[in-house]
């Protein structure tokens, strides 16, 4: 019984339960590499943090890397899960997204798609 009262309590009085982040003091920082053929965007994505007026919101850099061009990239926060941000290679929309730390060098790849053209990836850091 008590536990269908405490399930009744939640349904009708909801709250959110807002998490600390996970930040660090120094930064943790990659190599972003595209060695695919052409020009990449490349979006690095932290995880949400509730801003000054309440709203949830991400910090996201769109980066612009020519054929063989590198890019160090550095974020303290706020992390996912495991010190990850999300990564996504685009154009006027996402091709390829995924979970990556921030170490080392990611690169950026490309390999034939079934229709003759190219899949653009990236090779995210577990």
């Amino acid at each position: 019984m008590m536990r269908y009262i405490a399930l009744a309590f939640l349904f009708f009085f909801p709250f959110t339960v807002q998490a600390a982040g996970l930040y660090t003091e120094r930064p943790h920082c990659a190599v972003l590499k595209n060695e695919s053929k052409g020009t990449a965007f490349v979006a690095i994505r932290t995880d949400f943090y509730t801003a000054p007026d309440g709203s949830r919101s991400y910090y996201e850099e769109v980066i612009h890397l020519k054929e063989g061009q590198e890019r160090e990239i550095c974020a303290k926060g706020p992390f996912l899960p495991d010190y990850k941000v999300t990564l996504i290679v685009k154009s006027l929309f996402p091709l390829y997204e995924c979970k990556t730390k921030l170490t080392g060098t990611i690169p950026i790849r490309e390999r034939p798609d079934k229709e003759g053209g190219r899949d653009v990836y990236a090779v995210c850091v577990d």
